[in-house]
């Protein structure tokens, strides 16, 4: 067993991968609305924003550019899908985890009992 429950490694543990979560949510979101603001939404570029002022600078835009990486990830919204796919795994896990750690923690749950101390007690 990688941790000792008699330590405090499963707390670490539980709170990183929440910290870890959170701040990948956080990144997520954030990098989407930007690309949102900046005009790269999912039905195009949006009229009159800076991305629009971008690409007439540019005139044709050259497949696998910085233009065209971020027209496919705002189209495609696939930080946000990513992002969301990470989390529902993460937060689970995280959870589990921890409930684990907190039952794991009350006295006589995880103790070693012998054969005889079960057919004595039953």
């Amino acid at each position: 067993m990688p941790f000792s429950t008699s330590s405090d490694n499963y707390h670490k543990l539980i709170d990183k991968s929440f910290l870890g979560a959170t701040f990948l949510g956080a990144s997520t979101y954030i990098a989407t609305a930007g690309l949102t603001a900046a005009g790269f939404t999912t039905a195009g570029i949006a009229g009159g924003s800076i991305t629009a002022v971008w690409q007439s600078a540019i005139g044709s835009v050259a497949a696998g550019s910085t233009f065209a990486t971020l027209q496919s990830l705002g189209a495609t919204g696939t930080i946000a899908a990513v992002g969301s796919a990470v989390i529902g795994i993460t937060l689970p896990v995280a959870a589990a985890g921890g409930i684990y750690y907190l039952y794991s923690r009350q006295p006589g749950i995880c103790e070693e009992y012998s054969e005889n101390d079960i057919k004595s007690k039953y």
